[in-house]
């Protein structure tokens, strides 16, 4: 499958193709709730698909956002000027090539992880597990506004700390970044 087509697959169509395939029809993964295996592997047996169907999308953006952005970079004027003088390649990739092209890749996983955050509560329902998503679910059924509000909170909080994260993450991956972020 193509990156393209990964980044197009919601997470609530990959959970529904997944429970199909590897859970009813292949029987290799448990269909629903977070499991009552022993121990931390049977958890994690049971977490696999849930895990899948978030990371499906967000490995096809990761790609294609690395790619193109690396692609971008090696095509540059300073890149052909370390070939010509002799670098080595492997430290024309790592210093410049690689450097520059993960400030893209960083804003697009800090997007990307903010987006997993918030499909984290439509995988919860397809595959019955409980956590924030459920109980958002449940509270919205039933009219509670303090505990919707709540989770809420949390969620945008989480939204905030990771794109903080990311907003300084850039100027210690570029400290040519350090100028616009101290204006």
């Amino acid at each position: 499958m193509g990156t393209g087509a990964m980044a197009a697959v919601p997470s609530f169509v990959a959970a529904t193709v997944l429970v199909s395939v590897f859970a009813v029809k292949l029987s290799w993964f448990p269909v629903f709730g977070d499991g009552a295996g022993s121990g931390l592997g049977g958890r994690l047996w049971h977490l696999t698909l849930p895990a899948a169907a978030l990371a499906l999308a967000a490995m096809g953006i990761t790609a294609r956002v690395t790619r193109t952005s690396v692609l971008q970079e090696r095509d540059n004027e300073f890149v052909h000027i370390a070939r010509n003088r002799g670098l080595p390649e492997s430290r024309i990739l790592r210093r410049h090539v690689f450097r520059n092209a993960l400030i893209p890749v960083t804003s697009a996983l800090g997007i990307t992880i903010a987006g997993l955050i918030a499909g984290s509560v439509v995988v919860e329902q397809a595959f019955a597990l409980n956590g924030l998503g459920t109980l958002l679910i449940q509270a919205v059924t039933v009219d509670d506004f303090a505990v919707v509000q709540a989770v809420t909170l949390v969620l945008v909080t989480a939204f905030v700390v990771v794109n903080t994260a990311t907003d300084v993450l850039h100027p210690l991956l570029d400290p040519r970044l350090q100028k616009w972020h101290a204006a």
